[in-house]
């Protein structure tokens, strides 16, 4: 049954707990905004290379990041500000204040190509291991050769 737009009954506790969306822990309507939300801890996981929230009991998670909106350490990623910021606003406890998939491609896909064209005529050294996946990026963005 649909409640508004994007938000759906669905069965709630489905996932990881860790990176489930707040909707979901209480088993309320959502949409993709859950995703968007698991997505957002999925990269500060990988980014910070750290578990979120460890240590916490079912009950501590329930209170801290499901009630209070607790969330991982911003600080602990060294990204670009704007995939920062689109980490806070994935982790809304709001989901309609959540960016949905096109803005956060988007703006991967823009900071790919900021930090490509900003490393033209550097030396290669042991932070551009990425270069082959970022000429692949660019390639696919702006549509290169095979």
């Amino acid at each position: 049954m649909v409640q508004a737009p994007d938000s759906y009954k669905c069965t709630g506790l489905t996932g990881s707990r860790r990176w489930m969306a707040p909707e979901n822990c209480l088993s309320r309507h959502y949409g993709l905004g859950v995703d968007v939300y698991s997505y957002g801890l999925l990269f500060w996981n990988v980014m910070a290379l750290e578990t979120p929230f460890p240590g916490l009991s079912l009950k501590s998670h329930q209170t801290r990041v499901v009630h209070k909106a607790e969330r991982p350490n911003i600080r602990k990623v060294k990204v670009a500000l704007s995939l920062r910021d689109m980490m806070v606003r994935a982790w809304s406890p709001n989901p309609s204040k959540r960016p949905d998939f096109k803005e956060i491609c988007e703006l991967m896909q823009l900071d790919i190509c900021t930090a490509k064209l900003t490393k033209r005529g550097k030396s290669n050294n042991i932070h551009d291991r990425s270069g082959h996946l970022l000429d692949q990026s660019m390639q696919s963005w702006f549509g290169g050769a095979d």
